[in-house]
């Protein structure tokens, strides 16, 4: 996938990326997940940090649940951030 070319070098880089991507606006895409704008925007700036429980549900909502090279990155960029447990 074009996306991961360059590989992003931060979780919030790839989550906003995948965002564009499925043409959804941080409100948009926050609605989804359950999350105001400014979380979306403080999980993109990585200022706030993700939750891995939460990755799938990102996933499914940008469309990439599917793809597990996507979602893999997702994961690894989120733990190298010290992603949270719940």
């Amino acid at each position: 996938m074009h996306l991961l070319i360059p590989r992003p070098r931060s979780f919030g880089e790839l989550l906003r990326r995948l965002r564009k991507w499925a043409n959804l606006t941080q409100g948009e895409f926050g609605r989804l997940i359950g999350y105001s704008t400014s979380q979306v925007a403080r999980l993109e700036k990585n200022e706030r940090k993700p939750k891995l429980c939460e990755i799938n549900v990102y996933a499914c909502a940008l469309g990439v649940h599917d793809q597990p090279d996507v979602c893999a990155i997702l994961i690894t960029l989120a733990i190298e951030q010290g992603a949270k447990n719940g």
